[in-house]
């Protein structure tokens, strides 16, 4: 497996609620918290995994992670 992971924000930091109804708009990605910090984080399979399918979720995670911290929290610090 391969996990994509971009930070939101610290934990505590942001609406849970809020940035997961913004993060569902996006067709992959979810929100995870983990060390302390809130992330969004798509996984895939290895195994006949084309650059292609990995290339897309890869900026539709970006994108939703800076769209939570935007709309959320009205910056964008990660």
């Amino acid at each position: 497996w391969v996990e994509i992971l971009s930070p939101v924000a610290k934990e505590g930091e942001i609406d849970l609620a809020a940035a997961s109804k913004v993060v569902g708009t996006f067709l992959c990605g979810g929100l995870i918290t983990e060390g302390g910090l809130v992330f969004v984080r798509h996984s895939a399979p290895l195994a006949n995994l084309d650059v292609n399918e990995l290339r897309e979720p890869m900026h539709v995670v970006l994108n939703a992670a800076d769209a939570a911290e935007r709309d959320v929290l009205g910056r964008d610090q990660f």
